[in-house]
């Protein structure tokens, strides 16, 4: 009121006054659609399309009133829906914070099929922990920092829900999404030749599929670190043929990938028969 009082006082004509009008509308727009939800999401956790259609909500409902009440409403709401179970969806829908995390995300895209968006969101994850990609050590750290952090994490989802969750296709298409993130892994962030001495190192597989990947994300690890780590590209499998079949050396070094709730009776199994067939060989 006063600007445009003071306009219509200093100006015999009216183009001071619908300037005003015009500066005032155009600020006011600005100011309630980008700057104020930008702003209070980020200081609130609401995300901005979240404010701007409570904003209009509550005005519609309430006036100027509810426009003034709009924001502290919704963050009300979003309070409710992080500390109540039966309102979290509020905080789904309200809130800035992603619904899945890392792994989960991951998980949920290879369950899709769709391997290329897995691909890319683990190659996302990898170069997230990448601070420098021209110094190796800075890539290996984050290599494994993925392995440790997301990529075991979704073989631990995969393995727990096998059992009385996923059927056969959703195996199926986990396993061929999972091969395809390695491939994309390894060929996106190869490791050098070895650099340290020491023994080989074979990764294996002790049961199945989901075994194996974990012996591919740890011989990869391994290489980025300067090991000479090769994977074994089939599990392990029953019986003393297959441990007595092992392409093992004296010295060698045998690193065993097992995902199941009570592996230490398998191990101990393991070891014995790796034990009398191998006895010049590790087993970590």
């Amino acid at each position: 009121v006063f600007p445009l009082a003071l306009a219509f006082a200093v100006d015999p004509g009216w183009s001071m006054v619908l300037w005003t009008i015009g500066l005032i509308a155009v600020l006011e727009l600005i100011s309630n659609n980008i700057i104020e939800p930008w702003l209070y999401g980020s200081s609130t956790g609401l995300s901005t399309l979240s404010i701007i259609v409570a904003a209009t909500f509550w005005t519609a409902l309430w006036g100027p009133i509810g426009l003034i009440l709009s924001t502290p409403l919704t963050v009300c709401l979003l309070v409710m829906g992080r500390y109540i179970p039966a309102l979290r969806f509020m905080e789904a829908l309200l809130g800035t914070e992603p619904v899945l995390d890392a792994p989960q995300r991951l998980y949920q895209r290879l369950l899709a099929g769709d391997r290329a968006e897995a691909a890319d969101l683990a190659l996302e994850q990898v170069q997230q922990r990448i601070e420098d990609e021209e110094d190796p050590a800075d890539v290996a750290a984050g290599v494994t920092a993925f392995y440790d952090q997301v990529g075991l994490a979704v073989l631990r989802l995969a393995s727990s829900q096998h059992a009385n969750q996923a059927t056969a296709h959703h195996r199926l298409r986990l396993a061929a999404g999972m091969a395809t993130v390695l491939e994309e892994l390894r060929e996106g962030f190869p490791a050098a030749m070895a650099q340290r001495p020491g023994p080989r190192l074979h990764c294996l597989g002790a049961r199945w599929e989901i075994d194996t990947f974990g012996a591919a994300m740890v011989a990869h690890a391994l290489r980025h670190h300067g090991y000479a780590a090769q994977v074994l590209p089939a599990p392990l499998g029953p019986g003393q043929a297959a441990v007595a079949a092992l392409p093992l050396a004296a010295g060698d070094v045998l690193c065993l990938s097992i995902f199941h709730p009570a592996p230490e009776p398998q191990l101990d199994k393991i070891r014995r028969r790796l034990q009398r067939h191998h006895p010049y060989c590790a087993l970590i």
